[in-house]
């Protein structure tokens, strides 16, 4: 399924991790794991074959979960390097499926979402793909 957050700016950052985002919603993201829609255009967040986890630093003491990125993304104009983005999930066993709660843009073309799911719980008997164009 995709999950999408609108962000501060107005634009709408959509991500699918068990898949790519629709080519049918995203014409300009096939393939790719995230995409950005900004005043009518759409750009790539990044794609699934550059899927990699992160470290635990988002997560306090009390929390834990996991985080991910997709790189190689569309080149931005603005520093001529490819967009990222970078997925952090708390584990909440009371969200059925996924919820977004956040997506910002700390630098320039480097996108963070957070959200919570209960598929993001360590040891947990919930099961869940993770979506890699290489696999």
């Amino acid at each position: 399924s995709e999950y999408s957050i609108t962000g501060s700016t107005g634009s709408t950052m959509s991500i699918n991790i068990c898949g790519p985002v629709s080519n049918v919603t995203f014409p300009d993201c096939t393939g790719d794991g995230a995409c950005q829609e900004s005043t009518g255009y759409y750009y790539s967040g990044g794609t699934a074959s550059s899927f990699d986890f992160q470290g635990d630093q988002y997560y306090n003491t009390t929390s834990t979960g996991i985080g991910f990125e997709y790189s190689g993304g569309t080149i931005c104009g603005s520093t001529g390097i490819p967009r990222s983005t970078t997925v952090y999930l708390e584990c909440d066993t009371t969200v059925s499926t996924l919820e977004l709660d956040s997506y910002t843009e700390p630098t320039s073309c480097s996108y963070e979402i957070r959200g919570r799911s209960k598929y993001a719980c360590p040891g947990s008997a919930y099961s869940c793909c993770l979506y890699s164009q290489d696999n």
